[in-house]
């Protein structure tokens, strides 16, 4: 856990190993959520809790250091795992609408079936495309050159990832029709998916926040990179 063991700030903030099961002064309880029920999403509560001083991780004081250490692997990691979901959702419904027939022929025969799936599609290979950019540059830049070049890319791509898996989900569930409003039969995936999308759009950063720290860090890298031109000699 992130604890704060010093004054106000990041500065005060250390990570410590908190006992949880059979601690005194510990208590817990389930937290139903719509989505990612796998996660087991629990409420603590801490009163009084004691924790040997050997539980700390690292130094006092670098708990908020060690944290954002890994925002950019995670959000990446999220990005990834909903750009996969839009895909499954996609293309369960391309191939509904090739088997589902109305009025004697495949909903696929229908221009409008056919330009939602196409604006998705778009949608979907675009993300797809940047984020196979992203690993690349993550996998060949020094982890100090990535923190300051990719952590506003990171967090618009997994921004842009929640809003992604929305818009084919629902498109989905919409082109399942009945279907897709069941938790059972041929449309229970994609009805799963779309009731997964808060699950996507709010941890590892919520999509407003994402967005504009994507927005300040451009700024921040844009004004340095500016100032450093200003100072070479011609």
């Amino acid at each position: 856990m992130a604890v704060r063991t010093g004054g106000p700030g990041a500065l005060g903030l250390s990570l410590l190993v908190v006992p949880l099961l059979g601690q005194e002064g510990v208590s817990m309880r389930r937290m139903k959520t719509s989505g990612g029920t796998t996660s087991g999403t629990t409420y603590i509560d801490l009163e009084d809790v004691k924790v040997p001083v050997e539980n700390l991780i690292g130094k006092e004081g670098e708990g908020m250091k060690m944290i954002t250490t890994n925002f950019n692997h995670e959000r990446l990691g999220i990005a990834i795992g909903v750009t996969r979901s839009a895909r499954v959702a996609l293309s369960s419904a391309f191939a509904y609408v090739l088997k589902r027939e109305a009025f004697g022929a495949p909903l696929m025969d229908q221009a409008v079936v056919r330009n939602r799936l196409a604006r998705c599609g778009a949608e979907l290979e675009s993300l797809s495309a940047w984020i196979d950019q992203l690993v690349y540059q993550m996998s060949r830049m020094t982890k100090k050159d990535g923190n300051k070049e990719l952590g506003g890319q990171m967090a618009l791509a997994k921004a842009k990832a929640g809003m992604v898996v929305d818009e084919c989900a629902r498109c989905a569930v919409l082109l399942f029709g009945g279907n897709g409003y069941t938790r059972t039969g041929q449309g229970e995936l994609v009805e799963k998916i779309y009731r997964e999308v808060p699950a996507a759009r709010v941890p590892g950063g919520s999509e407003d926040v994402m967005l504009d720290l994507a927005v300040r860090q451009l700024v921040k890298n844009f004004q340095a990179k500016t100032k450093a031109l200003g100072k070479q000699k011609i």
